[in-house]
């Protein structure tokens, strides 16, 4: 008998047609399957607090979700009794969201335990317990193929408790079998099904709201207690501003208590399934969430909408407020972690964003300008900051030079030396403001230029080197040295690294510059260890280039022997 391809809305066997197991769907419900009460007004969502999850109290800000360019805006449908949730439509958004179809996409044509192909949930329910190790034979014969017929066909192993892996069965008319892909709790689970609404899904059921399965077929349930699908992410960037406009950026985050903080927080989706339904909770290990305000509006955040898709790799951007508690002593840290959380309120993503605000109730320097070093950055020269203009006048200034960025013990004056230390390293000064009544406050200059050398920056012939003999480049990043123990090394001075080292001539060694073009190292006991390539026009000098090679080169400019 040729195969038939059943109705887009059927769940059948070979023989019969199924029940089309479909809701209508409307928005501006209230699902209270997942505790989120939406207003649909333009495209302004608020968001209700949830609290009481995870054993202790998490408060939901009143956030706007906003989603950064790119995203999905395509809201989930719900049902008109609000007894499931439809997470995805279609093998395509599904496997986007990172809800798989488990390869029945590519393989639907074909027929599982007799069933018709194609969009058909009994043909997609065999399929998959084929693809868990079953063979491809019904494994009932006393009753028929329809969903219906499922859990009486299969008695044995049909009860009331869902497991990951179970098929989900319902009766009514010719009946609905479902994937459960995930249990959430005894009466809450994540299934997939093919043929509901003539297409693929993913759905969140709720016992508490109708619709529940009558029963679970335990043919080949998955192993382990199975879960939710991973919900994975990190917080991008915090920024904080002293108002509503984002016009002001709070400086270096010190407020003074009584002010608020306008808080633009974002998170990446780094899971391979997508979040629906955020909003914003506190895990404070400081607990103001009593100071939690408003969040801002849509009429300066982008555009927002309910139940916003933010897909794996995607952003998810929250405007809030805090508002710093009065009474806090100067210096006091105001500290609170952020995590998103699904539209189920229990299901926190890992990894939180951070406010931290100092609290102080002391002026800020409207005037903080960035210092800056004049002088030559050469070996034996002298540095010299400048302050620049504070605002308001009157400050005095503290100075700390710094070498790569540490700072240098006992270098605490408007000017510096340099010195054989600092050749090859970078040279930078912080200088710090103070006044009375006004909050201490550091600049740091721009780096200058690695410390260039005064020293020889050619090996020339006739030359005799000792432990401790050098050349360095003219930027004076890279040195050639004898080492104590008879190595001649090639060093990255500002790295910290050695590049290249030679064979060791041992303790007292010495090199030599030889009339035949060779650098030459010999022991204490002067018996040549090793040397560089001699050539028969003679070598005339040894350099080190500002790009970190050794060479030694011919009067006519030509290199016969090179390090790097």
């Amino acid at each position: 008998m040729p195969r038939r391809t059943a109705s887009p809305r059927s769940c059948a066997s070979s023989s019969s047609t199924d029940f089309p197991f479909a809701l209508a769907q409307h928005a501006g419900s209230t699902d209270t399957g997942f505790g989120v009460q939406r207003f649909f007004g333009g495209q302004t969502l608020m968001l209700s607090a949830r609290a009481r999850s995870f054993g202790r109290s998490i408060v939901t800000i009143l956030a706007v979700v906003a989603v950064t360019a790119g995203l999905s805006l395509t809201a989930p449908a719900q049902s008109a009794s609000a007894a499931s949730t439809t997470l995805c439509t279609g093998y395509a958004q599904c496997t986007a969201l990172g809800m798989s179809n488990h390869g029945y996409s590519t393989r639907s044509g074909n027929s599982y335990w007799r069933m018709y192909g194609g969009h058909n949930c009994t043909n997609y329910a065999a399929y998959m317990m084929v693809s868990a190790g079953m063979a491809n034979v019904r494994p009932w014969t006393n009753a028929t193929g329809n969903a219906s017929g499922w859990g009486v066909g299969y008695k044995k192993a049909t009860n009331q408790t869902p497991t990951v892996g179970s098929i989900a069965w319902w009766t009514p008319n010719s009946g609905h079998v479902a994937y459960v892909e995930a249990v959430i709790s005894p009466t809450e689970i994540l299934i997939s099904e093919d043929s509901w609404g003539g297409d693929f899904h993913w759905r969140h059921l709720t016992k508490a709201n109708g619709g529940w399965p009558e029963g679970f077929i335990h043919f080949k349930d998955a192993s382990g207690v199975g879960s939710v699908p991973e919900f994975r992410g990190k917080a991008s960037t915090t920024t904080v501003y002293t108002d509503s406009s984002k016009a002001n950026l709070a400086d270096t985050t010190v407020m003074k208590p009584g002010t608020t903080a306008w808080v633009d927080m974002k998170f990446v989706n780094t899971g391979r399934t997508a979040w629906t339904g955020l909003s914003l909770a506190t895990q404070a290990p400081n607990d103001h969430d009593s100071v939690l305000a408003q969040g801002w509006t849509a009429a300066n955040r982008a555009a927002v909408q309910s139940e916003a898709i933010v897909s794996p790799g995607r952003t998810a951007s929250f405007g809030f407020s805090i508002r710093i508690p009065t009474g806090l002593a100067d210096g006091t840290p105001v500290v609170e972690n952020f995590a998103p959380v699904l539209a189920d309120g229990t299901r926190v993503i890992a990894a939180a964003g951070k406010l931290s605000v100092v609290a102080d109730s002391r002026n800020l320097f409207t005037t903080k300008p960035t210092p800056t070093i004049s002088g030559l950055p050469r070996e034996g020269q002298v540095l010299s900051a400048a302050a620049g203009s504070w605002k308001p006048n009157g400050a005095t200034y503290k100075y700390t030079w710094m070498r790569d960025g540490a700072a240098i013990a006992g270098a605490t004056a408007p000017t510096f030396a340099l010195s054989a230390t600092d050749v090859g390293r970078k040279i930078s000064v912080k200088v710090t403001a103070s006044a009375n009544r006004y909050l201490s406050t550091a600049k740091t200059s721009v780096s200058t230029a690695p410390i260039a050398s005064t020293r020889p920056a050619t090996i020339a012939l006739g030359d005799r080197w000792k432990v401790n003999s050098q050349i360095v480049s003219p930027n004076g990043r890279y040195r050639v040295v004898l080492s104590s123990k008879g190595v001649l090394v090639l060093q990255d001075r500002l790295k910290g690294t050695n590049l290249w080292k030679s064979k060791s001539a041992g303790v007292g060694a010495t090199m030599h510059m030889l009339p035949n073009g060779t650098f030459a190292a010999y022991n204490k006991k002067g018996k040549l260890v090793w040397s560089t390539k001699s050539h028969k026009n003679g070598v005339t000098q040894g350099i080190v280039t500002d790009n970190g090679s050794f060479r030694m080169m011919t009067t006519p400019g030509k290199y016969v022997w090179i390090v790097r």
